[in-house]
C-alpha cells in the first residue's frame, strides 16, 4: 500500500529546504495546507490520533513564543506532526539539531565553541549569554536531512 503521508512529507520538506536555502524563509503557503492535509488524512476530528496531533501543534505554537527557533521552521515541524505524528517529528528535530551542530562546528569552529561555552555559562550561572552568533542557517535543510536520517534508521 502506498503511504501518502510519507510522500507528502518528502515533498513538503524538499520544497521547504529549497526555499529556505534561497530566501531564508519557509512559506506559509506550504506549511498550512500540509497541516490541513495531514489532519484530514488521519480523519480529523473523528480519531484520537488526529486530536493528539492537533494538541501537539498547539504545544509547538506556544513554544514558538519563546523564540527557540524560527516560526517558519516550527510550522514546518507542525506540518510533519500533522502528516506523520509526534514520534517521527521529535526524532527528526533531534537529528536536525545534531546535524546543524556538526555543520557549525566544521564551518565556524571558534564561533561555535565560544557560543557553546557562553550557553553553558548562562545555563549554570543563570546569566544572559555573553555571545550570540550573527550567522543564519537554513534550518529546514537540516530538518529534511534529519527526517531522511530518521527514515533510514527506522
Amino acid at each position: 500500500m502506498i503511504n501518502y503521508s510519507l510522500i507528502f512529507v518528502t515533498i513538503v520538506l524538499s520544497v521547504a529546504a529549497t526555499t529556505d536555502m534561497i530566501c531564508l524563509k519557509v512559506p506559509n503557503k506550504l506549511t498550512f495546507p500540509a497541516m490541513a492535509l495531514g489532519l484530514l488524512l488521519c480523519r480529523f476530528p473523528f480519531t484520537s490520533e488526529s486530536r493528539l496531533r492537533l494538541l501537539w501543534c498547539i504545544v509547538f505554537f506556544i513554544i514558538g513564543y519563546f523564540r527557540i527557533m524560527g516560526m517558519g521552521d516550527l510550522k514546518l515541524c507542525m506540518s510533519v506532526i500533522c502528516l506523520r505524528g509526534i514520534g517521527e517529528t521529535w526524532k527528526m528535530m533531534l537529528f536536525a539539531a545534531c546535524a546543524m551542530f556538526f555543520y557549525c562546528l566544521v564551518s565556524e569552529p571558534n564561533q561555535t565553541k565560544l557560543y557553546v561555552k557562553s550557553l553553558f555559562r548562562s545555563f549554570v550561572y543563570h546569566t544572559k549569554p555573553i555571545s550570540d552568533s550573527d550567522s543564519v542557517y537554513p534550518f529546514a535543510l537540516f530538518l529534511a536531512i534529519g527526517y531522511g536520517f530518521n527514515f533510514i534508521i527506522s
